[in-house]
C-alpha cells in the first residue's frame, strides 16, 4: 500500500510542475518603438525604427546546489561542467526566452539571476 501511495504522490508532483511549466510568462520587457518622422518639412525623411536592446545578464550566485535542473530545462543558456559544482551560462543572448524564464522560476534556491 506504501508504494500506491508513493507512486500517486509523484504523479500529483509531477503534473504540478507541468501545470506551472505550462502557465504563461509574464510580458516580454523588450518593445519596440517606432517613431514616425513624416511630420517633417523634409518628404525625403525615412521612417525611423528602433529596438529596445536587452542588455540583461544571466549569473549562478553562490546559493546554487549544483542540482543541474536549469541545465534539464534550458540547454540554450545552461550546461553541465564535470569537475564544476555548479552548471555553466552558456549563452548570454535571447534572455527573453521562456525556457530561461521557466529555469529561472524553478531554481530551487533562486541561485539564478537576470540583471
Amino acid at each position: 500500500m506504501k508504494k500506491n501511495k508513493y507512486i500517486q504522490f509523484l504523479l500529483i508532483l509531477l503534473s504540478a510542475q507541468v501545470l506551472t511549466a505550462c502557465s504563461s510568462d509574464a510580458p516580454s520587457q523588450n518593445q519596440e518603438e517606432t517613431i514616425d518622422t513624416s511630420n517633417n518639412q523634409n518628404e525625403d525623411s525615412p521612417l525611423v525604427t528602433s529596438t529596445a536592446v536587452s542588455e540583461e545578464k544571466i549569473t549562478i550566485n553562490h546559493k546554487c546546489i549544483g542540482c543541474n535542473r536549469c541545465v534539464m530545462v534550458d540547454r540554450e543558456h545552461f550546461s553541465y561542467q564535470p569537475g564544476s559544482r555548479i552548471p555553466a551560462v552558456k549563452s548570454q543572448e535571447n534572455t527573453d526566452s521562456s525556457k530561461l524564464r521557466m529555469a529561472i522560476r524553478h531554481c530551487p534556491t533562486s541561485a539564478i539571476e537576470l540583471s
